[in-house]
């Protein structure tokens, strides 16, 4: 029993699951900083810098109230939706054809707040809830290399409890603390094994079970993300 354990272990080492390695790497595949802000964000896809005069005698520019069209950088991009006191606000789509990068949505104050898809350049996406032009509350968030994450957010990063499918074919569910897997949860591996046990800043801590496919089940001691311990259990 214990030797089909380890074999299974040697397919892939115990990963440090959601660590800022592992975010940055995502982040070079992706172009997504998990926080981007429509309209103001990192990658500047977007800037409002540039903004038409206002145009009270058409649908064209900013209004105080209601629907209009606003072209932005010299017309790379445009709004075309609601807005209340000069800004957006409430349904409207913001959307840069040249780059493909689109936000559809509910806008307050100029930003994402509420319900809302967001698709960006390198074709990930995001849909769900934001707020104040951060992703916040539930949504799904699909990577450019096809990293699904399905939970909650809280400031633009994956918070609470969520569940996370890798390209592999790996799978994560349980606690997340600003992106990255905390607390208790279960890593499903491809090949059949399951772990079962707890996390802290992404990695192994305290006790958990490794289940083989065939059956057979070895508690482990990691500190830090390294194996300290193992313990073959009876069937």
């Amino acid at each position: 029993a214990a030797t089909g354990l380890r074999s299974v272990h040697a397919i892939r080492p115990a990963p440090a699951l959601g660590g800022s390695g592992v975010e940055s790497a995502r982040k070079a595949l992706t172009g997504n900083t998990f926080d981007t802000h429509v309209g103001l964000d990192r990658n500047r896809v977007v800037k409002a810098s540039s903004r038409p005069p206002v145009d009270f005698s058409s649908d064209v520019g900013r209004k105080q109230f209601g629907f209009s069209h606003e072209e932005i950088d010299d017309s790379a991009a445009y709004y075309e939706g609601q807005f209340k006191l000069f800004q957006r606000s409430g349904q409207g789509v913001l959307h840069c054809p040249e780059l493909g990068s689109k936000y559809q949505g509910e806008f307050e104050s100029d930003r994402a707040h509420g319900e809302g898809q967001q698709v960006w350049p390198d074709g990930s996406q995001y849909a769900g809830e934001w707020r104040r032009g951060q992703k916040h509350g539930a949504g799904r968030y699909v990577s450019a290399d096809g990293l699904e994450y399905v939970g909650q957010w809280e400031r633009g990063r994956r918070h609470g409890e969520g569940h996370q499918t890798y390209a592999n074919g790996d799978t994560y569910n349980g606690g997340w603390h600003f992106g990255v897997c905390a607390g208790p949860g279960t890593y499903n591996f491809s090949e059949g094994a399951r772990y079962e046990g707890f996390w802290v800043c992404g990695r192994y801590e305290g006790p958990g079970v490794l289940y083989s496919p065939d059956g057979a089940r070895e508690r482990r001691w990691y500190s830090g993300g390294t194996l300290n311990k193992r313990e073959v259990l009876p069937d």
